[in-house]
Formats: structure tokens, sequence, C-alpha cells
């Protein structure tokens, strides 16, 4: 007899948590969105073993010499055999059951593997044999080929040709990380049978029973030494189970509950559809299992929406989407994450770690961990490519929760952040901390405070090439100033609807729930915060000059008339991105726009003179948000 392979196609993968229902269908033909490997029969079916061949991206199954096989000849005593020619598939006999009952049925049937039988009355119809797969896998260990295969073969023959086909199906799951593993359990969300019971009722009908089960969940299992995860290459592992007829379906997805060789756990929960029947392989994408260790005990911080700013008030370990601001769009393939700058608000340098001590991804989310003494300030955290370029980055804003203010003029109210976007206090006299960020008119990516200590200098690169004032370049270069040079802007050609006063743009930098509230007559913000500071602003002057200085830079503008009801507007002053400096004294920050140009407030403390003017849009000024309706 011919060696005899199955053959599984590698080219469908399924996405973890995203599974697509498999239908019925001829094992020869395989649907594009189906979630599983189909076999197709090469000969007559005969395996035991199960390779990899990388290489040609193919699956093949066979027999291992020396495998055992329990054949029930047709109205006769069921004997071992074993594979004495794997090449070949030649059975013989190994092991005479003289004296066991005779099992009547219509055809040569054979088990493999041998242990798996368990023999009922030779008195038909009650005639039987019924194998099943017990709750726990045999320990593997490090030296296995293929981490947890097991088999069940079923076959039959009207001559001494036997055809044999599997009874069960593999869930392939794909590990990275920087442990060993001890177990993996697999467990239905639906309390989904795992493994039920096959029997042979006078062959070849076969049918389900359920003498010792059926079984809810299984445990692959390890010994020492365990399998040790890598954090560059993914390491597969198959557990097998047997399905329902035609398929179990896992309508609620499944949970995987790994344990360490430290007997610690990481619980992974896959919530979607997916279906395993027998004879096929049904893979789940890749899992980081060190990422997904962090995120079961994290907070989502985009589970109510999306942003290009987080706000952050506690240590701990938190992720969100890795989509675009504002929007579901995915960001592309993100290999890496890393903290871009930090900072503490302060005149001071930071070191790294200071406030956010880690970050790492997973094929959907950035997670990250604060220091473990939760600082205020802020991080910028960018996604790359495999090749270290910027995909994407995002704004973390550590701070306690800014409160909501209220602002009413002419009987028309808006609800303000009680601080600048970045700032990580709202309170009188704080100076630095109270400025927060700056921003290019239009851009979602902030440039941090200079740390002023008497110098204008600062470090920011810039660049003054037309063809890189682009919105994508600016989103691969978050940290490089633009500069167009044949506009005032740094966009080319200018676009006003970055920051638009009638929606929330994708470029918006503003925390979920509020935006950069604009310029045009339509947005009733403008005019009540501008109104507002025209009727009740005031400046602080305590003989002390405590929140004054002579260069300006600690003045602040309050607007309210009671404790309670006071906004604080520091003077923040504007970093010159072209020159490149900081400049004190009078600026406070950018307004939107749509349809005409970018507008900021400005007031100068020494004469009080308040104005809403223009100012070129590569100017990074500091923004307030607004409060939106959700």
């Amino acid at each position: 007899m011919k060696k005899i392979h199955f053959y599984l196609p590698f080219s469908l993968v399924c996405l973890l948590f995203s599974c697509e229902k498999a239908e019925d269908r001829d094992t020869t033909d395989k649907a594009s969105d189906a979630p599983v490997f189909y076999a197709k029969v090469e000969d007559a079916v005969t395996k035991a073993g199960f390779n990899y061949d990388e290489g040609n991206k193919i699956y093949t199954h066979f027999w291992n010499a020396g495998d055992q096989v329990a054949i029930f000849p047709k109205e006769g005593i069921y004997d071992i055999y074993s594979i004495s020619n794997p090449s070949t598939g030649l059975l013989t006999l190994e092991t005479d059951n003289t004296g066991e009952p005779t099992l009547t049925f219509t055809k040569n049937s054979a088990v493999y593997p041998a242990s798996y039988i368990a023999a009922g009355s030779n008195n038909l119809p009650n005639a039987q044999v019924a194998v099943s797969l017990p709750q726990d896998s045999p320990e593997f260990d490090a030296s296995s080929p293929i981490y947890g295969f097991e088999n069940i073969l079923l076959g039959t023959g009207d001559d001494n040709v036997l055809s044999f086909t599997s009874a069960v199906g593999w869930l392939k799951i794909s590990l990275k990380g920087d442990f060993a593993i001890k177990n993996i359990k697999v467990q239905g969300n639906n309390n989904e049978s795992l493994t039920y019971t096959y029997k042979y009722y006078s062959l070849p009908y076969m049918g389900l029973g359920g003498d010792w089960g059926p079984i809810k969940y299984r445990n692959l299992r390890f010994k020492s030494p365990y399998p040790v995860l890598s954090t560059d290459s993914v390491t597969d592992f198959y557990v097998a189970v047997i399905p329902d007829y035609p398929r179990t379906t896992f309508s609620q997805g499944c949970t995987l509950t790994i344990t360490k060789s430290d007997d610690s756990q990481i619980t992974l929960i896959n919530k979607s559809s997916f279906s395993v029947e027998k004879n096929m392989v049904t893979p789940l994408a890749e899992v980081n299992a060190d990422v997904a260790a962090i995120l079961s005990g994290a907070t989502n911080l985009s589970a109510s929406g999306t942003a290009n700013c987080y706000i952050v008030n506690s240590a701990g370990t938190y992720f969100f989407k890795a989509v675009r601001g504002n929007s579901s769009t995915s960001v592309g393939s993100v290999a890496s994450a890393e903290v871009i700058w930090e900072t503490q608000n302060t005149t001071s340098s930071v070191s790294a770690g200071s406030v956010i001590k880690s970050v790492t991804t997973t094929a959907n989310y950035i997670a990250f961990s604060t220091a473990d003494s939760f600082t205020e300030g802020n991080a910028l955290i960018a996604a790359k490519d495999d090749g270290g370029n910027i995909l994407y980055s995002w704004h973390i804003w550590c701070t306690d929760t800014p409160e909501d203010v209220t602002v009413e003029s002419n009987s028309v109210s808006s609800t303000f952040m009680d601080r600048n976007l970045g700032a990580i206090s709202a309170a009188k006299g704080d100076g630095w901390a109270t400025y927060g960020l700056y921003y290019q008119w239009g851009r979602k990516d902030p440039f941090y405070h200079p740390a002023y200590t008497g110098s204008t200098s600062i470090a920011y690169s810039y660049d003054t090439t037309d063809e890189n004032c682009t919105s994508s370049y600016a989103d691969a270069h978050p940290t490089t100033a633009l500069y167009s040079s044949t506009s005032t802007d740094w966009l080319n050609p200018t676009d006003y609807t970055r920051w638009r006063y009638d929606t929330k743009t994708e470029y918006d930098p503003c925390p979920r729930g509020y935006r950069v509230f604009a310029t045009n007559s339509n947005d009733s913000a403008s005019d009540v915060l501008y109104q507002y500071i025209i009727s009740n602003g005031t400046t602080d002057e305590p003989a002390a000059g405590k929140y004054k200085t002579t260069d300006g830079q600690y003045v602040e503008l309050f607007v309210g008339d009671t404790e309670e009801g006071e906004m604080i507007i520091p003077c923040a002053g504007r970093l010159l991105l072209t020159t490149p400096s900081f400049q004190p004294n009078h600026y406070i920050f950018w307004r939107g726009s749509y349809p005409s140009s970018p507008y900021r407030y400005r007031f100068t403390i020494y004469d009080s003179v308040y104005s809403n003017s223009t100012l070129p849009q590569y100017t990074a000024y500091p923004v307030r948000c607004v409060k939106i309706a959700e």
C-alpha cells in the first residue's frame, strides 16, 4: 500500500476573536472566508503523525513505525496491530487477544490509537466500540515536535485495505511571550462540549454517545522541561477536540486559560463565533501572551470611543485601540510601540520612565503602564512599523480629572475644561503647570513646553521643505515643526477644515467628549468665551508678585465672579517654531476654524488689551477644549 498523506493548505488564517462560521461544504472546496484548513484526501487515508513543512506551507499527516491500531475483523475477535512499514502503511499483528469477545460488524473496522478502545457487548444490536478523548491530554514536553497533537482515527474496509478518517478537529493556538507554559485550558463560552463519544454500532454506522461525557473543557498539559515561548517567533499549540456532527460551533467564542510554569495564569477571552470540524484545523490568530496578560488587568481607555488624547489620573496599566484618533481606521500593521517624549511640565528635564514606565503592543492595541508612583505630566506614544517608521502617535495626559466650567454671556452658555490641554493644574499661581502643551494649528500632536529658564532657545527641529508640509508627513514626524515657505501655514496647501466648528475631526487633539472650539460665528462657544473674558477678565497682582513677574510669565487671567466659577487662563506664551524660540507674555490659546482662517485669543497684560486676531498657523499655541454633546 502506498504511503498516505493529508495536505492542509496554509493560506487561510482566522483572526483571533473574529472567526466566521463555517458552512457545510465538500472538503475539496474551500470558501475564502472559512476559518479552517481543509484536509484533502490524496489516497486511502491512513495517518497518525502531524508535521508542518514551513517552506511549502503544508501540514502532513503520516504513520509512525510502531503505532498501535486495534482492528476488528468482520465477525471476528479484535487484535492489536502495529505499523511495521510506515512507507506502505503495512500493519502486522502485535498482540493476539484470543478469548476476547467477538464483535459482529459488517466491515473490517479499526481504531487508532488502540488505547482508546472500549469493547461493548458481543450481542447485536448492542455490539459497540466507543472512542473518546479524555479531559486531560497526555503530558507533552519541550522536545515534542508538535505541541499537543492528538488524534483518533476510525477506519473501515471491505477488504484488507482500511480507509481511515479522523474523528478529531484541532484548535491551533499561536503564542508569543517570555515565559514557560505548563497548561492550556480551552472552554466554550456557551457551555459547548469539546469531546463527544464516538460509538461504532454495527459499522459503518457511527453515532454519538455519552458514556464518558460529554466533556466541557480540555487541558493541553506539559511536563518539565516546559515549552518556553519566544518574543521573536510564534509557538504553535494544537488542542484536539471531538466535534459534534457536522461541527461544533462556539457561538460565543471560547476562553483560554494559560498556566505558566510558576502556576500564575493568563486568561484570554474570545467572544466571536467560530467552528471546529473533524479532520480540520481551525487556526486562531497570533497572540502576544505577555501583552494579553497586561490587557487582562488593564483599563481600556478607548472603550467608549477613540481619541488622539487619553486622560489618565492614577497609576496603573492602560490600553487603547491602535486606530487613528476619533475614528475606527486602523493605523496599519504595528510592529512596536515606544514613548517618544515625556514631560512633567516643569523647568527640569525628566528621565525615561518618569511618567510612562513601559509600553507594548499587540495586533489591535497599544498598552502602557504609568510609573509605579503616579506622576503628573504628559507623554507621546508612537506606533511603529517593522522598519521603525512612525505610523501614528497619541498624547497621554497624566493629570487629575479636569473639571468643567460653564460660562455665560448674553444668555448663551458654553462649558469648557478648567485648564489648557496638557496642563496638570488649574490652580492660581502654578505657573508652568497651568500652561499645557502647544499645537501648530490643525495638528493632532503637541509640542511640550521648553522648560523656560531664562533662555528662549528650544531644541525642536523644523522643516521648511514644501513637499514635507503634508498631513501624512506630520503624522510620521510628530516632533518636527513644519513651516511652508510659500504660505503662512505649516500645511501646503492650506486647509481650514482640520479643526472645525461643526464636528470633531480626525485631527482634533482634545480627549473624547471635547473639541477645539471654533472661530466661525455659527459656533456660539467662541463668542461666549470671548465676550466673557472682556466682561469678566481680571488679573491677580498681589504685592509679593506671587502671580506676576517682570517678564509676564506668571500672569494669569481669571474669568468668573466667585471662587467656584473662576476659570484660569494662564499667560502661557507661544512657540515660534520657525526661529525656533519660546515667547512668553500675552498669548492665550488657539481657536478653531472653518471656513475662515484660524484665530487665536490674545490679551496683553500691561494695557489690558483683549483681541481676537489671526496669526500664522505654523505658530504653536495652547488649546482650550470645549465640551460637545455626545
